[in-house]
């Protein structure tokens, strides 16, 4: 992982994670894959929620998408929206990690 993360949060029992980070040109490589990086997105820690406003994102060299998620830290459910550069999306909810969308790719926990 590398880029610029920027940004503040805290921690109070009562209200949990709050705050906001800004990953600008972040980053996300695996071995055997192309890298992931997110241009100008932004996560928000809202008590036991984490969500993404949709951000844009570059995989590899020449595949441009946009990404948003929303996931809830005690529940462990997930709700991911992926569309190309027409803004046209792909969602799924997930509650426990299991994605599974007709032609796309599967997700299991």
């Amino acid at each position: 992982m590398g880029g610029t993360v920027t940004g503040a949060f805290a921690y109070s029992p009562g209200d949990g994670f709050q705050g906001s980070v800004s990953l600008n040109g972040t980053s996300i490589n695996a071995p055997g894959s192309p890298a992931v990086r997110l241009e100008d997105a932004r996560l928000v820690l809202d008590g036991q929620r984490v969500k993404m406003p949709e951000a844009a994102i570059a995989i590899g060299e020449s595949e441009k998408a946009t990404l948003q998620f929303d996931y809830d830290l005690v529940t462990q459910a997930l709700r991911l929206e992926v569309g190309d550069r027409r803004h046209e999306h792909s969602s799924a909810s997930v509650g426990g990690w299991a994605i599974a969308r007709p032609g796309q790719a599967r997700l299991r926990r």
